[in-house]
Parts: C-alpha cells; sequence; structure tokens
C-alpha cells in the first residue's frame, strides 16, 4: 500500500526537532479512501497499489527521472511541509501513547478545502471583474 499524503494525525503524533510547525504536502486524501484501498486488496490482491494521483506521478517521475524527482521533492517539502511558526520539540507518540489527536482524521483538509473556496473566489474575482476595479478591492 502506497498512499500519498493522507489527512490522518501522523504529523500530531510524530516526532519534531526541526524546531518549526510542520503540516502535510497537498492534496490530501481522506483516510476512508486509503481503507476503502486496503478492502478492495482483500478481495483482489495487487503486488502494488497506490492511493492518489499525486502519489502515481511521482513514481512515474522516479521512473523516468530519479534523481531530478528528488530534488524536486525535497525542495517542495522543504517549502510546503513546514510553516513559518516555531514548534518545540516533541518526541510524539515515540515512547508513549498520545492522548490526544486520537482521531481517524488529522483536519487538515478541511483547513486545504477552505484555502482553494478562497484561491476560487479570487480567481473569479480576477476573471469577473476589471483591473481597474481589482486595482480598488486590492488596496
Amino acid at each position: 500500500m502506497l498512499p500519498a499524503a493522507i489527512d490522518t494525525p501522523i504529523f500530531q503524533h510524530a516526532a519534531n526537532y526541526t524546531g518549526r510547525a510542520t503540516q502535510p504536502v497537498p492534496p490530501l486524501y481522506s483516510p476512508e479512501k486509503v481503507a476503502r484501498a486496503i478492502v478492495r486488496l482483500v478481495s483482489r490482491p495487487k503486488r502494488r497499489t497506490i492511493v492518489g494521483a499525486s502519489g502515481r506521478l511521482l513514481l512515474l517521475g522516479h521512473r523516468i527521472a530519479p534523481g531530478l524527482t528528488a530534488r524536486v521533492v525535497t525542495s517542495i517539502v522543504e517549502r510546503r511541509g513546514f510553516r513559518d511558526e516555531p514548534a518545540p520539540p516533541t518526541p510524539g507518540n515515540l515512547f508513549e501513547p498520545m492522548t490526544e489527536w486520537n482521531r481517524v482524521s488529522g483536519g487538515y483538509r478541511h483547513r486545504d478545502r477552505q484555502l482553494r473556496l478562497l484561491r476560487l473566489v479570487v480567481r473569479g474575482l480576477t476573471v469577473a471583474l476589471p483591473k481597474s476595479a481589482l486595482k480598488l478591492i486590492l488596496r
């Protein structure tokens, strides 16, 4: 099972000694999508199952140009996988279970959906309004 970025609390449970808050790199897929793929494998076993189009794209990139793909992915994770806010060092659940963040979802898709909606509205405004009106709004 090769899932792409899945909206689970893994980033809340993971140890973090980077000094920066972490976050998953979009696009994010629901945990339910992975669960459905696992259930399908019970009746139709396969050697490899990739969940999420971004995972398939990464695998293709790795087959065609592994070095370039590694450099691009590293750059994307460095830019998008960390937030600009500081985070204290934490061992996460490495040494003992965490009592918080015990849900299936990490809550990231909800925030991602809000950001996509905002981008869609901004794009719609740039298409629908003349440039002079946009300059007045964005002052």
